[in-house]
């Protein structure tokens, strides 16, 4: 918890949220002292009557601007620390391999966090000051009639005992909801990613059903939710009025004997009326707070828990070899890789080829800890190796370039510092410094590399691992798309790099390349084949 709140301003809330709940005690005071007033005749203390109104009015006025804006300022900060926390949880920690990795950790952000913040934090500021004139309330009333304010106070166990079992449900519904919700940003999101194939091929009707069923199914259950926390809170108001009308008529009776006076009667009546507000409306956000359980659930899933140990930065390491033994894959029942053996030494150059789709990309995915295998075992310098030391040895140059709507700057060095002769070096190695010279470093590069060419955006990926120098560099199809000038040019780089480990896949690399490579592979049927 104190991870992501302030507790300066958490605190400062918390002791305003407590003074506001004093006007509901301080309003039942005021009425009842009108009936006071009224039967001692009192004239003289009108003019006081008066004065405290005014004044006790303007003073929760101001205060209820100020909480309200100290409350802002909480979920402001709250809002910053969870989401940041959440996201980088999410690219620090968690699996990209996860099926819709990415779309469901938008909708997360952009929708359940939304949910967390109104009815959840919001709801939390409530209740201190529901519970703050609950309690004050309280006291007022049994000073003025501890038994006819036991009556009433018992008629409202009935009320909170059905609030405990429609928050269930409440639940349920809200989880089918966000379930709901990662679908429909799921469909969303490839509908925008592609948007200019659609209108290319005048599909726009293919994909309409589809759209409109999981927008249907989100307001389906957006509107089930929504109608299940209204049924559960119009039940709660039912009940609210049949368990307060009778302890009423108990204290007309009373009165009328002669056992309470008017003063009194109208202090524990108007009181309890509004105790059960007060608990009525608690009751409300405690329901509305057990809607976000779901959410909370996977946060705490998600995000490390407070004063957990950070992982140490892995000790340098120098990279020996690499040895695959007997190493299978399956995906789906159906087997990729079988039986694989490959054993690299530090700064070699090895190329593995084979027709698209064959397991090529799989193997790099293999090597790198990206996917678990079947069988067999993966050694690194002789021994086992994790993610940690995969992250500190290896870069890859992956088919589809990883690119970033920020500056080609931030692409190269993803924010990290860099002296700008080595940011320089790795534009010329990767053959950018036809295009990007050191002014142009600082261009924006639009969502999705749009304003830049297939072959540039390639370019710059390999720019980016020869500037973060690891020791393995893993290439999948990493000149493709490029012309045949500068994929050798790059290639003649690469491969002259002699402190560099590299093992690329490829199945169109230029043929007076390939003896400058160390020992080449073939990958069919799953099986890896010596072509050297």
């Amino acid at each position: 918890m104190t991870k992501i709140i302030h507790r300066g301003w958490f605190s400062i809330a918390i002791v305003m949220a407590l003074i506001n709940g004093l006007e509901v005690p301080f309003n039942t005071a005021t009425y009842a002292y009108i009936f006071k007033l009224i039967t001692m005749r009192d004239l003289a203390g009108v003019g006081i009557y008066l004065a405290i109104i005014l004044g006790g009015y303007l003073f929760f006025s101001l205060l209820s601007y100020w909480q309200s804006w100290v409350v802002n300022k909480n979920v402001a900060f709250i809002n910053l620390r969870l989401k940041t926390c959440y996201v980088e949880a999410k690219v620090e920690r968690d699996d990209p391999s996860q099926q819709d990795f990415e779309a469901n950790g938008l909708s997360f952000l952009m929708n359940d966090l939304k949910l967390l913040e109104d009815n959840y934090w919001r709801n939390v500021f409530r209740l201190l000051g529901y519970g703050t004139t609950i309690l004050v309330t309280t006291g007022y009333a049994l000073h003025n009639s501890f038994r006819l304010t036991g009556i009433f106070l018992a008629f409202m166990l009935v009320p909170m005992v059905f609030q405990r079992l429609a928050s269930k449900g409440t639940t349920t519904k809200a989880t089918v909801w966000s379930q709901k919700n990662a679908q429909l940003a799921i469909r969303v999101k490839e509908l925008l990613h592609g948007a200019m194939t659609i209108r290319r091929y005048h599909a726009e009707a293919g994909y309409r059903t589809k759209l409109l069923r999981d927008v249907g199914s989100v307001e389906e259950a957006n509107a089930a939710l929504k109608n299940r926390i209204a049924l559960a809170n119009s039940l709660l108001m039912y009940l609210f009025y049949l368990f307060s009308e009778t302890p009423i008529a108990i204290g007309i009776y009373l009165t009328i004997s002669g056992m309470l006076t008017l003063p009194e009667f109208v202090a524990v009546q108007y009181s309890t009326n509004m105790i059960l507000n007060s608990v009525n409306q608690m009751l409300t956000c405690i329901n509305q707070i057990g809607s976000t359980k779901a959410v909370r659930q996977q946060l705490r899933r998600s995000i490390p828990k407070e004063g957990a140990t950070a992982e140490l930065p892995m000790k340098s390491t120098q990279f020996k070899k690499l040895t695959l033994t007997n190493i299978s894959f399956k995906r789906e029942h159906r087997d990729i890789l079988n039986d694989i053996n490959l054993r690299v030494q530090k700064g070699e150059k090895v190329l593995i080829q084979g027709p698209s789709g064959v397991g090529k990309s799989t193997l790099l995915s293999v090597m790198s800890k990206e996917l678990p295998v079947t069988n067999g075992q993966l050694l690194l310098n002789g021994q086992d190796y994790d993610e940690a030391q995969v992250e500190t040895l290896f870069s890859k140059v992956s088919q589809t370039p990883i690119i970033f709507a920020e500056t080609i700057r931030f692409n190269l060095t993803l924010g990290m510092p860099f002296p700008e002769s080595a940011i320089l070096a790795a534009v010329k190695q990767a053959g950018l410094s036809d295009v990007i010279n050191e002014p142009k470093l600082n261009q924006q590069i639009t969502e999705g590399g749009k304003n830049l060419s297939g072959g540039q955006l390639k370019r710059i990926e390999i720019a980016r691992a020869l500037l973060f120098k690891r020791q393995v560099l893993l290439i999948d199809e990493g000149t493709a798309s490029l012309d045949l000038a500068t994929a050798k040019q790059i290639h003649d780089t690469l491969l002259s790099l002699s402190n560099l480990t590299m093992i690329e896949v490829d199945h169109h690399i230029p043929h007076e390349l390939l003896s400058k490579y160390d020992h080449r592979y073939q990958l069919n049927n799953g099986r890896l084949e010596v072509l050297d």
